[in-house]
């Protein structure tokens, strides 16, 4: 469905066995890319890296096209984190508090279980 699979992250207290986020991730797009709306999603594209504690949860997923996981979340890396695509490894709180830009929702916070909350855009 996204690709390969890993393994957990140690010492996660949040976030599910990779193929349950990977599925909340998939459910959550209906299969579209979050980023750009247009593409079929084909990617699961972590906001921070997956070795990070928690790396495989729904909240640290986004469903990605291969062009907008390529071009916009690895090809520029800065808009990427403007956006929220990609969280620093060592932002406070973790990935569960940064809010994200999603295609067709705006700004909103990616909660564990696969939900989404509305959000302010950050300043």
């Amino acid at each position: 469905m996204f690709g390969r699979k890993r393994k957990p992250a140690k010492g996660s207290t949040h976030g599910d066995k990779p193929d349950v986020a990977r599925r909340l991730v998939w459910r959550r797009s209906g299969g579209q890319c979050e980023i750009c709306g247009a593409g079929k999603a084909q990617d699961f594209s972590h906001r921070q890296p997956s070795g990070v504690r928690g790396g495989d949860c729904a909240c640290n997923g986004l469903a990605a096209c291969r062009q907008c996981h390529a071009d916009r979340v690895h090809g520029q890396p800065v808009w990427a984190r403007e956006m929220g695509w990609a969280v620093s490894r060592h932002a406070v709180g973790g990935v569960r508090f940064e809010p994200v830009l999603v295609a067709g929702r705006g700004w909103v916070q990616l909660c564990c279980n696969g939900d989404v909350r509305a959000v302010s855009a950050p300043v």
